[in-house]
């Protein structure tokens, strides 16, 4: 059985002779481990539970969200990093120049390409 990154801390595939099976879950915070099996049919189709569980078990153990940003299969928050500004659309990340377009302008471009993607 091996794992695939999926691109969230904590959240890996899960795969039965090499067919998708599902995601893991799994928190480890001082020396307590907590983690269960997301039951879905595909990536897409499991992240949003998969996320929801993975912050209720940072709660229940008392861990820090520790991502700098949310990614969600809704649609993250556009953030900047070095010189661009990002925004997670699903499994897909949008780049936009400060350079180019100047930081306000590339972000008014990241929220549009959000928006325009959230309305697909």
């Amino acid at each position: 059985m091996g794992r695939g990154n999926t691109g969230y801390k904590g959240i890996t595939i899960r795969r039965k002779k090499g067919e998708f099976a599902g995601l893991n879950v799994q928190v480890s915070w001082k020396g307590k481990v907590m983690g269960t099996v997301v039951s879905c049919l595909s990536v897409d189709a499991g992240i949003v539970d998969a996320i929801r569980i993975r912050a209720e078990f940072r709660k229940k153990l008392g861990a820090p969200e520790t991502e700098r940003h949310v990614r969600s299969a809704l649609g993250g928050k556009p953030y900047i990093k070095g010189r661009n500004v990002q925004v997670y659309l699903g499994e897909h990340v949008r780049k936009f120049s400060v350079a180019k377009h100047g930081k306000e302008q590339a972000m008014q471009m990241a929220w549009e390409a959000r928006q325009q993607w959230l309305d697909k």
